[in-house]
């Protein structure tokens, strides 16, 4: 037990960066360079409708200053090409063109840089005309520049050229598109989540306390299993007590039981009452944010339905800690009862305690 309390010490020291979930994630693309190489593209094009104008085109300028002391100024953009296809039909991912300058730039997200850099710079020298190049390698992990005759592809990292963007962002807001402003931070924040490495203080908390870690988790997994069999046993004695007549239209049944692994949020008991034109839910749970207690919670299945104050009246003389309404990303529910379980908790209790609550909903709520 002390080897846990020390861990736990430890562990209350460390912060983890936790990744925000963005719509790429939830899409399923956040890695796919053709999605990601659509979109630099297009904030990339200063006529677009975004109306950042040359936002990632000064950031890119800037970040390819710092690195080659080279201070080049934006020329008037002409045109930008994705997929631009050289003679021996290569493609380079995003071409740039300007009335001073031509950008090329190699998008690299989890890829290797295999690219034919030979051919694209035999390309470039074709079309210059007296512009100057700028060969970028935007790469998500550092990799070495590219060389061939006189032009070189020099690496960029996504996240010294989103720094960039981040400082320079400030001055193009007011103008812009809020719509496209919400999709470039989406865009901003998938990248860095791409290239979000592990925290060493963390890693290095594991191997210091890699034992006691997997015998504290083997103890958590044991605690969670004995009480899914305890809930499971609590809605076995409940359904004996609900089986006549009177129960009839009940419905009721086990939440996230049957697969301990996917405990993710809370598994319980749910008994649904239908009254008039709605359904309460009376819901034992364990919650996995609250596992110390067994919570008796009511909500309704019409979500819209927002007043408690009858449900309230019904239960505050039995249940005086009755909470007030608790709202979650899911909706709202009227809490009775945190059973503790620290204290020993009898199956038949806590049914016949089910039970009276049913009776009550279902014969004298109006």
């Amino acid at each position: 037990m002390e080897s846990i309390k020390a861990m736990l010490n430890d562990a209350s020291n460390i912060r983890l960066n936790m990744k925000e979930k963005t719509v790429f994630d939830v899409s399923g693309y956040p890695h796919y360079e053709n999605v990601i190489s659509n979109l630099l593209a297009f904030f990339f094009d200063p006529t677009e409708e975004h109306r950042l104008i040359d936002l990632f085109l000064k950031s890119l300028f800037e970040c390819y200053a710092d690195m080659t002391g080279n201070r080049i100024q934006l020329g008037e953009f002409e045109e930008i090409e994705r997929e631009y296809s050289t003679e021996d039909r290569k493609r380079i991912d995003i071409l740039i063109k300007l009335s001073n300058a031509i950008v090329c730039i190699e998008n690299k997200i989890y890829a290797r840089d295999y690219n034919p850099f030979d051919e694209y710079i035999k390309e470039i020298n074709k079309i210059k005309d007296n512009r100057e190049v700028i060969a970028i390698i935007l790469s998500l992990n550092k990799i070495e520049d590219k060389k061939s005759e006189d032009i070189i592809f020099f690496d960029i990292t996504y996240k010294d050229f989103i720094d960039k963007v981040k400082k320079n962002k400030s001055s193009y807001i007011i103008n812009a598109n809020e719509k496209w402003v919400m999709i470039l931070d989406e865009l901003l924040t998938n990248i860095e989540n791409l290239g979000a490495r592990m925290d060493k203080e963390w890693q290095k908390f594991i191997k210091n306390h890699n034992e006691t870690m997997l015998n504290f988790l083997e103890k958590y997994r044991i605690d969670n299993d004995l009480k899914i069999k305890l809930i499971n046993r609590i809605y076995e004695t409940l359904c004996d007590k609900l089986n006549n007549s009177s129960y009839a239209n009940i419905k009721k049944g086990l939440y996230n039981t049957k697969n301990r692994a996917s405990f993710r949020g809370h598994f319980s008991v749910y008994i649904d009452i239908e009254k008039d034109d709605e359904t309460l839910v009376l819901e034992p749970s364990v919650f996995r944010d609250d596992s110390a207690y067994l919570s008796l919670a009511i909500w309704n299945r019409e979500r819209q339905k927002t007043d408690w104050s009858k449900i309230k009246e019904l239960f505050e003389p039995k249940y005086k800690d009755i909470k007030q309404t608790i709202y979650v990303d899911w909706g709202e529910y009227i809490l009775l009862e945190k059973i503790d379980f620290e204290k020993e908790i009898q199956v038949e209790y806590v049914a016949d305690k089910l039970k009276s609550i049913i009776d009550e909903l279902l014969f004298n709520y109006k």
